[in-house]
């Protein structure tokens, strides 16, 4: 088609009309011939259509009919595999609660048998039942491990925190050195060649008239946090010796 259409441009400029009414009639035909043919293939199809018509009802709905049954058997087997895999989610997180619950219960039972035994000396009040000690959230998560927290009244404000915190590491230490605390078999956790007592008091935080232990169960997660905090620290202190001060002007 665009050859016909040059050629008859170029006859035309060159005033060859003779040849420009042959070209213009060869396009005629060509376009005309495609229209005649699209018509025919047009009746064919239509014509094909009204003797089959019912065939091809038959077969359209037969295959959107397949179509849909199949879509909906997988859509059943997907739906089958999420309800399992939320069941499974669900089981996984009532153990999950169930394990933290009686981990909870198993130090309370440690830290509890040292308050009652030691608070004279912690200046906190003589607790007579464990469940005096229990915190309204008993387990806080931290960054990738778990804190499981206990509450206990002061007697007087003159013991830091941080002084009751390494009573309550030291004393925990010698019992499960000793092998006193009931239900607990592993005393410590090796990491990278240094042992951390099974059950390491966190913090200690004061909030006025009550403080909030924290305890952690020590495990490769736990470990590597304070040793990075601990590396933290001396590379901080480090950092403030090598720091000029003003007498060195």
């Amino acid at each position: 088609m665009n050859n016909f259409i040059k050629e008859f441009r170029k006859y035309w400029k060159q005033k060859k009309y003779g040849q420009c009414i042959g070209v213009a009639l060869l396009i005629t035909t060509f376009v005309v011939a495609i229209i005649v043919l699209i018509c025919l293939l047009l009746d064919m199809l239509i014509a094909f259509i009204m003797n089959h018509y019912q065939e091809l009802l038959l077969g359209f709905g037969a295959f959107f009919l397949a179509f849909y049954y199949i879509r909906e058997h997988f859509e059943e087997k997907k739906r089958a595999r999420e309800e399992q895999l939320e069941l499974a989610r669900k089981l996984q997180a009532e153990a999950d609660a169930d394990t933290l619950e009686r981990n909870y219960r198993i130090i309370r039972t440690c830290i509890f048998s040292v308050i009652r035994d030691m608070w004279d000396v912690l200046q906190v009040k003589k607790p007579v039942r464990e469940g005096e000690i229990d915190s309204p959230n008993h387990n806080v998560e931290k960054l990738n491990f778990i804190l499981y927290q206990y509450i206990v009244y002061r007697t007087a404000s003159t013991t830091d925190t941080e002084t009751i915190r390494e009573v309550l590491r030291k004393e925990i230490s010698r019992r499960l050195d000793e092998h006193l605390f009931a239900g607990i078999s592993q005393t410590y956790y090796l990491h990278e060649g240094q042992a951390e007592p099974i059950i390491s008091v966190y913090s200690v935080e004061d909030n006025n008239a009550y403080l909030t232990i924290s305890v952690a169960i020590a495990d490769e997660n736990y470990c590597r946090h304070i040793r990075q905090g601990a590396s933290l620290n001396l590379l901080q202190q480090a950092e403030q010796l090598t720091q000029p001060s003003d007498n060195d002007f």
